[in-house]
Formats: C-alpha cells, sequence, structure tokens
C-alpha cells in the first residue's frame, strides 16, 4: 500500500490482526504529551516470521509511528531510543528492526541512527523488507 507521498505501508487488513495481537500480548506502548496520545512503538522478543530462529538475545522494533501534526519535533527518536533502553533493561544485547526495502529515506534514517543492515528477506507476502541490528 503507498499513501500519497508513495511511501509503502504494511496493508491494513494484515496490520490490524496483527497489532490486536500485540495489543493482547502487552508489547504495544504510547507516548504521550501532555496527555495527548503522539506516537507508538511495539517491543517484542522474537520475530520468527520476519528474522527466523535466531538466539535470544535481541528485542524488536516494530510499527514505530508519530502523528503527524506533532512530526518534525524529534518524537520518532525519542520512541527509538526509548525502546531500545526498554530492551537493554531486559539484558538484551540487540535491538532489531526492519522496513521495506523500497523506502531509502528510512533505511537511511535508522542507518544514521547506529543500525547496521544485515540482509534483505523477501517475506511469505512477498514483500522485500531490509533488516537491521544495533548493539545497545
Amino acid at each position: 500500500m503507498a499513501f500519497s507521498k508513495g511511501i509503502n505501508r504494511w496493508p491494513y487488513p494484515w496490520a490490524t490482526d496483527w497489532l490486536a495481537k500485540r495489543i493482547s500480548e502487552h508489547e504495544v506502548y504510547l507516548a504521550s504529551v501532555s496527555g495527548i496520545i503522539v506516537g507508538t512503538v511495539v517491543v517484542q522478543w522474537s520475530d520468527k516470521g520476519i528474522w527466523g530462529d535466531m538466539p535470544n538475545n535481541a528485542g524488536y522494533i516494530h510499527q514505530m509511528a508519530v502523528r503527524r501534526n506533532f512530526a518534525g519535533q524529534g518524537l520518532r527518536s525519542e520512541l527509538l531510543r526509548w525502546a531500545e533502553k526498554h530492551i537493554a533493561s531486559e539484558n538484551k544485547q540487540l535491538a532489531r528492526l526492519n522496513c521495506w526495502s523500497d523506502n531509502p529515506k528510512l533505511c537511511a534514517y535508522y542507518e544514521k541512527a547506529g543500525y547496521i543492515f544485515q540482509r534483505t528477506v523477501t517475506t511469505k507476502y512477498g514483500w522485500s523488507l531490509n533488516l537491521y541490528e544495533k548493539e545497545i
């Protein structure tokens, strides 16, 4: 699915089911400013569907988003740092995430934030994703 800026996003029917499961597993976190929810991030403790079988030494960051009217205020970076600290607090050594391989702006953002490209995978849904990880 592409939005007006031509940036691919997760398809909604799949994302709705996936997000409902994350909520039931208590893996969804909300950020607020003055009582207003301004962003969200999901932190999981495994991601076999994308990463396959991996050692249990990482947390997986997903679905990081900031409300449009709060964009440009550094909240995305704050959410990312919070997720990394949360992962480290669980004695994990790595933070892992993925993004669309055809989104060079987002890939560059994660690389600038210290994430190292690991590989590109094609999921069972046909999505091409770049996998990144960072020592924390």
